[in-house]
């Protein structure tokens, strides 16, 4: 008999029965296996780009183009606050120029060059940039082109959440006004501009613990201070604080006096929180925040975010004696 009849003999019929079965199932899990390394991975799901059926004129560097809300949104917040910021802060902060914008349309319609409503000029109405534009300015790499793109896709995100939401006073919407930082209280409209807009009142604002309180020193010379506010000089200077704000109302120099806001406003410092010293024939300018200080803090509402608010908590506490409209139905 030779060793492999033996052999074979030694094992019974179960034996080669559970042996059979173990093959098969080794065959079986290599096949599975080999099936799983063959199979794409699943495409993550594509976000829905929703496009307003509301658009809105606006005049961008010279040029008349309508954009639809959504787009326009998106380019303002890239521009007024930026990819950085959260997203409670993003959404007041998209609602807030929603507010602005709808408050031109109602009531200055078409009242730019070209028949625009609105301008992308932060100086005179909201800042905006096309899609485009915000990805050509981070550089045409593949990872540049990558962040572009992600940045716009979590603000233009943040808008479509809140899209169609506005900010009223007594039914209507109101004109939204907003700046990037206070850091004590915001300033009522009239402070600065000499009437009352009710729902536009100093607000505190939080601390900005944390988060940069845009701190800037400005050096002039005694001759280009006097020169800047029509001075006969720049001596004997006094400055009247309101304690509440923390913000210069006047300032005398030499023989010359005018509001903290007229102040600003001549010299170009960026608040009108504001200290000074002079020392060898120079002035030397302290500012804090920045901005005129009236409506929503944007840097007080990136705290407020951090803290836990809602959008709806920042806007209610900026504003005054305001309600939250709901996106009207189509």
């Amino acid at each position: 008999m030779s060793r492999i009849t033996q052999f074979l003999k030694s094992y019974s019929i179960g034996d080669f029965i559970s042996f059979g079965a173990c093959v098969l199932a080794a065959v079986a899990i290599c096949l599975w296996l080999g099936g799983l390394r063959g199979t794409k991975e699943p495409e993550p799901p594509t976000v829905d780009h929703i496009v307003s059926s509301e658009t809105i004129t606006v005049l961008m560097d010279g040029e008349t183009v309508s954009m639809d809300m959504v787009q326009y949104l998106t380019g303002v917040l890239a521009v007024e606050m930026g990819p950085d910021f959260s997203e409670e802060a993003l959404k007041a902060q998209a609602v807030a120029a929603y507010s602005y914008a709808k408050f031109k349309v109602v009531n200055s319609p078409g009242n730019h060059k070209g028949g625009a409503d609105v301008c992308n000029s932060p100086a005179h109405c909201q800042g905006c940039l096309s899609k485009p534009t915000y990805y050509s300015k981070h550089g045409d790499g593949l990872a540049e082109q990558a962040a572009a793109k992600a940045n716009w896709e979590y603000m233009e995100n943040c808008v479509q959440q809140v899209l169609g939401y506005s900010v009223e006073y007594q039914g209507q919407v109101i004109n939204a006004m907003y700046h990037d930082s206070s850091p004590y209280s915001t300033v009522s409209f009239e402070s600065v501009f000499g009437y009352d807009v009710p729902y536009l009142q100093a607000v505190s604002s939080p601390e900005l613990t944390g988060f940069e309180p845009r701190r800037q020193m400005y050096i002039f010379s005694t001759d280009e201070l006097a020169s800047a506010v029509s001075a006969t000089g720049a001596q004997n200077i006094t400055l009247t604080t309101d304690t509440a704000t923390g913000r210069v109302s006047s300032i005398s120099i030499s023989d010359t006096t005018m509001s903290g806001v007229d102040f600003r406003s001549k010299t170009g410092i960026r608040s009108t929180c504001f200290s000074l010293s002079c020392s060898g024939g120079n002035v030397y300018i302290y500012t804090l925040g920045w901005g005129h200080g009236i409506g929503l803090c944007q840097r007080g509402a990136e705290v407020m975010a951090r803290q836990g608010s809602t959008w709806q908590d920042i806007l209610l506490h900026y504003y005054s004696g305001v309600t939250i409209a709901e996106p009207e139905s189509n």
